[in-house]
């Protein structure tokens, strides 16, 4: 039988209790509503990072409702329902830190010392790598990550380098209409001929003949 989440339903004494659950049902314990609404008061909600706010706030809604469950958020999300209770775990120890005067903390290190909005801004809507956004920063790109992940964005894969931006339509007009060659076309550029043929054929163009030319 599934286990039922959500906030305490009416009707239920202290001989039905077990643990954190009546039967079956998940109880969002009281000291945590009440350190969630003295976070807001204290303007530490907006203080965390977007998805543990998120969390937060579907978890224990101000109007007193009850909170949606850690599935339904996560099916929302587009995680686990292990990976949301971690993020309301994570913004429990943060509220807390900030209550006792204390910075965040991402992966030991603190999070004022950059702008991890603008990181975040760099990474995701600019595609820059963590190396990138470290040389702007000017910190390491270890620094970069673990902010990121602090701020519960996903990190992309590793492994091959992103392509360099090439107009194709230019590239095209010059290997065909202006005859260049492949490799004067990629000195300019600062990339190997064998990517100006790679890029022309991905676009569906096809390589010049090579040979001998015609004699006149």
């Amino acid at each position: 039988m599934r286990r039922i989440e959500g906030s305490p339903v009416g009707g239920i004494n202290e001989s039905m209790q077990k643990g954190k659950y009546i039967k079956g049902v998940s109880i969002l314990k009281a000291p945590n509503i009440a350190l969630v609404r003295e976070a807001d008061k204290k303007g530490f909600i907006q203080k965390l990072p977007i998805g543990q706010q998120e969390v937060i706030g579907r978890r224990y809604p101000e109007d007193g409702k009850s909170g949606d469950s850690l599935s339904v958020i996560g099916d929302d999300l587009n995680l686990t329902r292990e990976g949301v209770r971690q993020r309301e775990v994570r913004a429990f120890k943060d509220i807390q830190r900030l209550k006792e005067g204390k910075p965040q903390t991402g992966m030991g290190r603190p999070l004022h010392d950059i702008d991890v909005s603008e990181a975040t801004r760099l990474y995701t809507v600019e595609g820059k790598t963590g190396s990138e956004i470290a040389n702007i920063m000017h910190c390491s790109h270890s620094t970069i990550y673990d902010r990121l992940r602090a701020a519960d964005v996903p990190i992309r894969s590793r492994g091959r380098p992103r392509k360099k931006e090439i107009n194709i339509n230019l590239l095209a007009q010059q290997y065909f209409a202006q005859g260049m060659s492949s490799r004067e076309i990629a000195e300019p550029l600062g990339v190997s001929h064998k990517t100006v043929l790679n890029r022309l054929k991905d676009a569906g163009h096809q390589r010049r003949r090579t040979g001998r030319p015609r004699k006149k």
